[in-house]
């Protein structure tokens, strides 16, 4: 499984479908079981894919989500009302700045 513990899954993978990465994110408040480490239902669900050839940008956002999820905590992400609201409150955690800011 890809769920991690706290209620956050980070479903990935390297295809040739793609040729740069590609993220989506999914909240579900009431959470789906989907297999995590501390049996807990998963909330937040991060996708991820990248290209084959180039797996180095994967691993630094996985990387960055789970700087994010340390400093922020997944509840206060969970509860982001717009995409907008939680990118920036992964960039910010991560000590990144989110481009346009």
């Amino acid at each position: 499984s890809t769920a991690m513990d706290r209620g956050v899954a980070i479903p990935h993978a390297r295809t040739d479908a793609v040729d740069r990465l590609v993220c989506a994110v999914g909240i579900k408040k009431e959470g789906i079981e989907f297999g995590s480490v501390d049996g807990k239902p998963s909330r937040i669900f991060i996708l991820l894919l990248s290209p084959s050839t180039k797996p180095a940008p994967q691993l630094q956002v996985m990387a960055m989500i789970a700087r994010s999820l340390e400093a922020a905590g997944p509840e206060r992400l969970a509860e982001a009302r717009s995409a907008e609201e939680f990118r920036r409150l992964l960039a910010e955690s991560s000590g990144d700045r989110p481009k346009g800011d």
